[in-house]
């Protein structure tokens, strides 16, 4: 089993493997799911730090957007919601989404 094996199946404190150091110290901290999604894609030990962010701020956003999909749905769609209504929900769930995020970036997600 190579290291991205282990990394994927791995249950157990990762102190304890001898190759922790090898981990690029942004991903001890993250939950274990979070963790194999970046493993997964792009992530090695020998990923920079910036790849590293800029993947992990990727697959945060997407886990994001599909909760606000999800919410959205199971939450605020009704079969006798009225346009306005739908609107407002619509509106409440991308201001959550967004909030903290630079205009810029928003402006580059939201397709009018």
């Amino acid at each position: 089993m190579n290291f991205e094996e282990w990394l994927l199946t791995a249950k157990f404190n990762l102190p304890l493997y001898p190759r922790y150091q090898r981990i690029p110290p942004i991903l001890r901290a993250l939950p274990h799911d979070l963790f194999v999604a970046a493993v997964g894609p792009s992530i090695t030990r020998d990923t920079d730090v910036d790849q590293c962010c800029d993947t992990l701020a990727q697959l945060v956003t997407d886990r994001e957007e599909q909760t606000l999909a999800r919410d959205f749905f199971q939450r605020f769609q009704k079969a006798d919601e009225t346009d306005e209504e739908y609107a407002r929900n619509l509106q409440l769930l991308a201001e959550r989404a967004f909030r903290g995020c630079p205009r810029n970036k928003i402006a580059n997600r939201v397709m009018v």
